[in-house]
């Protein structure tokens, strides 16, 4: 399989498949076409196609055909706002951070979530992510909607802007992208500590807010989560969460803030995410139940939030995940844990593992601390070549990509069971009966099919 070469052989392949309407959008005149091996060199264009105005001229003919059959990005707010007024039994949902190969493992989730009639998910990217993989949010956004195309998923995606800070431009692509939910971080540590009260940390996060609702599409209100979990030297107590949210509901009132956070990331456990022992195996630990649900408690009870955020699932022990939904855990992050998987797995190409070991002892020695094992340094860093390497892993062996993945689903099978989702998609149902589609500008070169 190859991208589509240029935007004339892109055009003269739509030619007869798409046209263009009165109302400035596309037609499909053969739909079936957009659930083949079609969409396959669609997506590999969208991604690594030779040029920019190629790339996003895919990126627009994938977006309309999601929305002509009847898939588009919205927001999981109905759900969490549902879930932290009592209307709603409490739901632990994932949030998939797909780093590389995004179209391949979206397909895997997309897969699994239909066998199983999952409900709700989340697909999400952090502002370091984008940057170390490669991925601009509309990339991201296109090759999500390019997968639910292929694997004939349909309704609502939630497409999720995670740890973002200070950065109004990429938080509005981020927004104009697709991303209807966020995790809002405020300002970054000084000197590696944020006081859990900090003020600016509450008017960077209010200041956010307000961006978001001017942004937002007519039609829907994004999802926004804050956090108490910037930094790991100590676990959320109780009293900090209260303060934090008293804080931040006093700052929401004076600036008469019509919106308010739906769930708070909070930190329960000793390690972070990212350690692993002098072999490179991954450090499990202990996560303190009781601290868990008792802050949950707060969050849900006193201020009507859906629940708390995990972060890091990749140090938590399989058998736990079963526990976060009875402790208040609205949502958990897995990002780590597909990276390892993929990289990891048995199937990987040793040479191509070779090559990003290479790559990072040349390029990124200084980071390296002097306390680590070579497998630290490699575990640590590895995603840092996820740009580099893009281009090598969207091209790998079929066989190869398809044992992978296939080990992802089962893993992702277990945890849709673990999280008690299955048989879920109800929930989607109940929730959001109409496609509420943000239209998309047509460029000349398409109108004229």
């Amino acid at each position: 399989m190859e991208p589509y070469l240029g935007m004339k052989h892109l055009c003269e392949s739509m030619h007869g498949i798409i046209a263009s309407n009165k109302e400035g959008g596309l037609d499909l005149m053969i739909p079936r076409m957009f659930r083949g091996e079609m969409m396959d060199r669609l997506a590999m264009t969208a991604a690594i196609g030779d040029s920019e105005e190629v790339r996003n001229l895919a990126r627009i003919i994938i977006r309309s055909a999601a929305m002509s059959h009847n898939i588009w990005c919205d927001s999981i707010n109905p759900i969490y706002k549902s879930i932290g007024r009592g209307k709603s039994k409490p739901l632990t949902i994932p949030a998939f951070s797909i780093r590389g190969l995004t179209y391949f493992i979206a397909r895997s989730i997309f897969r699994v979530a239909r066998r199983e009639k999952v409900g709700p998910f989340i697909f999400e990217l952090s502002p370091v992510e984008i940057e170390c993989t490669g991925q601009a949010p509309l990339d991201y956004t296109t090759a999500v909607l390019a997968a639910a195309l292929r694997e004939h998923y349909q309704g609502p995606i939630f497409i999720q802007g995670d740890h973002f800070r200070e950065d109004k431009s990429l938080l509005k692509d981020a927004i104009d992208s697709g991303f209807y939910n966020f995790n809002l971080n405020g300002t970054h540590p000084e000197n590696g500590h944020l006081p859990r009260t900090n003020q600016k940390h509450i008017e960077s996060l209010i200041e956010n807010m307000q961006l978001i609702s001017k942004r937002q599409p007519r039609n829907i209100v994004i999802n926004v989560g804050g956090s108490l979990a910037e930094t790991a030297s100590a676990t959320t107590s109780v009293n900090g969460v209260r303060k934090y949210l008293n804080s931040f509901t006093q700052a929401a009132d004076s600036h008469d803030l019509k919106t308010s956070i739906s769930k708070l990331s909070v930190h329960v456990t000793s390690l972070p995410d990212d350690d692993v022992d002098p072999d490179g195996n991954s450090v499990s630990t202990e996560i303190d139940f009781h601290q868990l649900k008792s802050l949950s408690d707060v969050v849900r009870n006193e201020f009507s939030l859906a629940g708390t955020i995990i972060q890091g699932a990749s140090i938590i022990p399989e058998n736990a995940f079963s526990k976060l939904t009875e402790c208040g855990v609205a949502e958990i992050h897995l990002g780590t844990i597909l990276q390892n998987l993929i990289f990891d797995h048995p199937r990987f190409p040793a040479g191509l593992r070779e090559e990003i070991h290479s790559y990072l002892e040349t390029h990124y020695a200084d980071a390296r601390h002097p306390d680590w094992s070579d497998q630290q340094f490699y575990y640590k860093l590895r995603i840092k070549t996820w740009k580099h390497f893009k281009k090598t892993l969207w091209t790998l062996d079929h066989r190869t990509r398809s044992v992978i993945c296939s080990s992802l689903e089962d893993r992702i099978t277990l945890l849709f069971d673990e999280v008690n989702l299955r048989n879920s998609q109800k929930i989607i149902k109940n929730f959001y009966g109409k496609m509420r589609p943000v239209p998309i500008t047509i460029p000349d070169e398409l109108r004229a099919l």
